[in-house]
């Protein structure tokens, strides 16, 4: 988690308990509106931005949410969600349904901080990029996984990359063997 105007992050492991709460209260994926609610339009003006990147294996995130605050009306927080990464950032508008916890559980995390005057305001969502980007539908997951099984699909070269990186070990074995068996070429003699 990051927040751009108090240059404030935190991170939280999948067995931390405040992982599975700001997983829930942050809301469905793929659910809610495409462009930003007209309602919303105003709130932004006094809101501040969080990022919520989850990573899948600490390698490669497969969800991002832009958590938006708002100053003026406590309890108000506005969310986009963008799941299908890297393919689309196209996401979801919503609003937090428990907003008053949201807050709360951020604040608790450290990154509701005062804002410095070296931090900026985000990157705000761009629009929806195009129709044929449309988000996949939420994979249903088993209790505690929280990453897609979509990243295993790409897994299909790991048998032939060990295939091939134990044969490269053997080849390398063998002729490093037939050298030290050789006699040395040059000698040195002291006259």
């Amino acid at each position: 988690m990051a927040s751009p105007e108090s240059q404030q992050t935190t991170s939280l492991y999948n067995s931390d308990k405040e992982y599975e709460t700001l997983l829930r209260l942050l809301g469905p994926e793929n659910k809610g509106a495409r462009e930003l609610p007209p309602e919303a339009t105003m709130d932004m003006s006094y809101a501040r931005q969080i990022n919520v990147t989850w990573m899948a294996h600490d390698m490669a995130p497969w969800r991002i949410d832009r958590v938006f605050p708002v100053d003026t009306k406590p309890g108000t927080v506005w969310i986009h969600t963008a799941r299908d990464l890297p393919e689309s950032t196209n996401g979801y508008w919503h609003r937090a349904e428990r907003g008053a916890e949201l807050t709360a559980l951020l604040k608790k995390l450290g990154v509701m901080g005062t804002r410095t005057g070296d931090g900026y305001a985000g990157v705000f969502p761009g629009p929806w990029q195009s129709e044929s980007a449309t988000p996949r539908p939420a994979v249903a997951r088993a209790s505690g996984s929280s990453a897609p099984d979509r990243l295993t699909d790409g897994m299909w070269w790991a048998a032939p990359g060990l295939v091939l990186g134990g044969a490269g070990g053997l080849l390398i074995r063998r002729v490093a063997a037939r050298q030290s068996a050789r006699p040395p070429r040059d000698e040195l003699v002291n006259l």
